[in-house]
């Protein structure tokens, strides 16, 4: 279910202990009224249907979590997993594949270790097979068979990745077209911003608890307190919220804040080492000590 916020302002204090100042001010966050949108003035972005086009992404996205699911993996464990999904924020990166390649490889990837059992010496080829496929529905010119098997230093072969991806695409009944967080990005601001903290939470384990527009709602919280600017809410979400589902998108904000916290001491450095670069206007390096961070 998608976040739906009205245009009160709200004043939600959560009793969560050892919180960092940037935690305790997201804690009593107060929202902005929408200002106008430019989407509204641009015939592409289909205004008339947003709000069809966001229920239906909300309802599919609550069929798409995998709480826990690693517990029955006996051979695989939560760091295998951030070491997966940190290697596909590196070569997405390093072949320029889009965003939505991305976060559909990583959902892909949640998907099929939900439904089948892997070995661990089976991983690289999954997780190979996973950005195959999600280049394919993605992008206008993915990358070739032959380009993942040179990614893999040859580790696994095109027969290999051409079985594999057989047995994926079964497994997943052929559902490919799946919500991410990026299908909910296009209506807020910042986005460089938006995209590091949500590509920092593809490789934790602990954000697969909370919906894609989840992550992408408690994104833009903590961007908007980061740039030091009132949060505008997007159209669609500004329908009637609870306090209760406001305090899940602080839940998820404070997650959000630990890996920021977090990333400059992390073996997992794809993400940082990406958006340190200045085409992402190096957001890692203005956000990367939130400790500290006036927000």
């Amino acid at each position: 279910m998608h976040l739906m916020v009205s245009s009160m302002k709200l004043n939600i204090s959560l009793p969560i202990p050892k919180r960092t100042r940037l935690d305790r001010r997201l804690a009593r966050l107060q929202l902005s009224p929408q200002a106008p949108s430019e989407l509204e003035d641009d015939p592409q972005s289909v205004v008339e249907y947003v709000a069809d086009i966001f229920s239906k992404l909300g309802r599919d996205e609550d069929c798409l979590l995998h709480l826990d699911y690693l517990q029955f993996q006996p051979e695989l464990d939560a760091e295998e997993r951030a070491l997966a999904a940190d290697w596909l924020v590196e070569v997405q990166d390093k072949y320029r594949l889009r965003t939505e390649t991305l976060f559909l490889a990583v959902s892909l990837l949640d998907s099929f270790l939900a439904l089948r059992e892997v070995r661990r010496k089976d991983l690289q080829l999954v997780v190979v097979v996973c950005l195959f496929a999600a280049a394919k529905f993605e992008e206008i010119e993915p990358p070739d068979v032959r380009d993942f098997v040179l990614m893999t230093q040859e580790a696994c072969s095109k027969e290999r990745i051409l079985a594999m991806e057989a047995t994926l695409l079964n497994a997943l009944e052929f559902r490919l077209c799946r919500p991410t967080a990026v299908h909910f990005l296009d209506q807020y601001q910042e986005k460089n911003t938006l995209k590091y903290l949500l590509e920092l939470g593809l490789v934790d384990t602990h954000m697969l608890r909370f919906t894609p527009s989840l992550q992408v709602a408690a994104a833009a919280l903590v961007s908007s307190r980061l740039i030091g600017q009132p949060l505008v809410w997007p159209q669609h979400t500004r329908q009637g919220c609870s306090e209760e589902r406001f305090a899940e998108v602080v839940t998820c904000a404070l997650e959000m804040c630990r890996l920021l916290e977090e990333s400059p001491q992390s073996e997992m450095q794809a993400v940082r080492r990406k958006f340190l670069r200045h085409e992402y206007l190096s957001v890692a390096a203005l956000v990367g000590c939130t400790g500290h961070a006036e927000c």
